[in-house]
């Protein structure tokens, strides 16, 4: 076993064609010592070689035909008759077979992604042996609730250092925020845990599987942990979270939205955002006010709306933008708010 902690050790498959694995290390390596640690590392992993303080991402965007080139025999390939017969029968359109031995020597045979793997746990022991590592964290197929040891280590290293690692943000996808998104996808696997991954779950919340992992932490937070993680959120990225389409419906079961809403638009209004901030804003609220509708949720809509009237000057340079978008309150039948909502919107004009 890797004397280093791991996440991805359990499953061989990676979830897309594209492979980006990350290293974390104990400490940030100099720049002579980065070229010395990429020594005898393929030249294929090098296609999105990249370092951001002390983590490493490297991989390439076709892994499946480095290791059908590399780690594969023949014979490892072929289909069986039986399955070529199969494949070949009347109810199969042509080129069934074709495709088939294609996602068979792509996925279909553990043996070469474990050589692969293996290669590459190999180089990360060397590396490993002068310059310690944290995590390593390759996205493969988790599978939740795993009790094995090495994916519980890997957890456990990935909360001791989630704080460290979302310090380490510092703009749009970088480094940093593709890290918290692909361990969120192991950290769901602990709800228990949500509070210890919470200093990375604002970064997150990527799309399709990342956001909704990321929600399920969210979700499993004592109402306490929550607050402590909504507060420390900048006042604008609170607010788009808690507005989020994916987001709004499961806090609004969760009861009491009203009033996170309404300590967020307080806090964006102290923030004095640009206009871009104010059209992010714009963007998202009306959205917002037909999901706190459908989900009889009225606090919220409430929120919303005595917002909008009580400081239409704040609003005004999203005025456009929320003109808009109000069609979505009328065309869903909530007349009375489509009708208070567009009378804040002409008062910001």
């Amino acid at each position: 076993m890797e004397d280093f902690p791991q996440l991805g050790s359990n499953g061989w498959l990676i979830r897309d064609r594209a492979l980006r694995a990350y290293v974390l290390f104990q400490e940030a390596p100099s720049e002579k010592a980065r070229a010395r640690t990429i020594i005898g590392l393929p030249r294929y992993l090098r296609e999105h070689l990249a370092w951001q303080g002390p983590i490493l991402r490297f991989g390439c965007d076709d892994v499946a035909a480095q290791v059908r080139e590399r780690f594969s025999s023949k014979k490892s390939l072929e289909l069986t008759d039986e399955e070529k017969a199969y494949f070949s029968g009347e109810d199969f359109d042509e080129g069934t077979t074709a495709a088939v031995a294609d996602a068979m020597r792509d996925y279909g045979d553990t043996e070469p992604w474990l050589r692969f793997h293996g290669s590459v746990h190999r180089w990360l022991d060397r590396v490993n042996a002068k310059r310690p590592i944290a995590l390593y964290l390759r996205p493969t197929l988790p599978n939740p609730g795993d009790p094995g040891p090495r994916h519980r280590r890997g957890l456990e290293a990935l909360y001791e250092n989630a704080e460290r690692i979302a310090g380490l943000h510092a703009e749009p996808r970088d480094l940093a925020e593709e890290l918290m998104e692909e361990a969120v996808l192991f950290a769901v696997t602990s709800l228990d845990d949500a509070h210890r991954f919470a200093p990375c779950l604002a970064q997150s919340f990527g799309a399709d599987h990342h956001g909704q992992a990321s929600l399920e932490l969210l979700c499993a937070l004592e109402d306490d942990h929550r607050a402590v993680f909504l507060r420390g959120l900048p006042p604008l990225e609170r607010l788009g979270l808690l507005l989020r389409s994916d987001v709004l419906p499961r806090l609004l079961d969760l009861g009491g939205h009203g009033a996170r809403l309404a300590a967020a638009f307080e806090a964006i209004r102290g923030s004095g955002p640009d206009a871009d901030g104010l059209d992010a804003i714009a963007r998202i609220v009306t959205e917002a006010m037909v999901t706190c509708a459908r989900h009889d949720d009225p606090e919220a809509i409430e929120v919303i709306l005595a917002e909008l009237e009580s400081h239409p000057s704040f609003y005004a340079p999203a005025s456009g933008r929320l003109t808009d978008r109000g069609y979505l309150l009328r065309n869903d039948g909530h007349q009375a708010a489509f009708e208070r909502y567009e009378a804040a919107v002409a008062a910001m004009q």
